[in-house]
């Protein structure tokens, strides 16, 4: 949950950021292409997010007694980066909206709970209404979530842990792509609409 809000809130922040300080323009004016200057940006605030991970792990260690028992020690320090990879992609597509619009951060706040929801971070997916399975489906915090948890309390097979990650890892790949995709026509209408900066 943590890596979502920070992905979330941080890449719009980021992009908002820059807006602020007029140097949104000279990034999209640059001749590297947009995606390649704000994917390390959604990738940073994703890897920022695992601090939260490692705390909750180390809190619940330290003051908790809960025991450090992994079920693939191994699997879960591959898992966690797949899930920072693919939600940093997702937020890749999010920011497209950030660029786009001025007062984005009023979309993305109410996208972080029912994100929450429908990944089965606060309730299991089964005891969800069935319309919402696609959704959690396409989701890769849903399958970051899962890899990450089967690692650390799943059953004896790896591949628990493996199917997840392969899923978190492809549509990873998709959001990126559909990403560049559209923050191509995200750049161009913001530049014919002239929405690049405050004034």
């Amino acid at each position: 949950m943590g890596i979502w809000s920070s992905v979330l809130l941080g890449s719009g922040g980021a992009v908002q950021n820059q807006r602020w300080l007029g140097t949104l323009e000279t990034l999209v004016g640059s001749p590297t292409p947009l995606p390649f200057v704000l994917l390390p940006i959604t990738l940073a605030t994703a890897v920022i997010g695992t601090y939260a991970m490692g705390a909750t792990v180390i809190w619940g260690a330290v003051l908790f007694d809960v025991p450090l028992d992994f079920a693939h020690p191994l699997l879960f320090l591959v898992a966690v980066p797949v899930c920072v990879l693919s939600l940093g992609t997702m937020g890749l597509l999010l920011a497209a909206t950030f660029v786009l619009l001025r007062s984005a951060n009023a979309l993305a706040n109410p996208l972080d709970a029912p994100v929450r929801l429908l990944s089965g971070m606060l309730v299991p997916i089964t005891v969800l209404p069935g319309w919402t399975r696609p959704v959690s489906g396409a989701l890769p915090t849903t399958w970051g979530s899962r890899a990450v948890h089967a690692a650390n309390s799943g059953g004896p097979s790896a591949d628990e842990v493996l199917a997840p990650m392969a899923v978190a890892l492809a549509l990873g790949l998709f959001y990126a792509l559909i990403a560049v995709l559209v923050l191509g026509r995200v750049e161009r209408r913001a530049r014919a609409a002239a929405t690049l900066s405050l004034a």
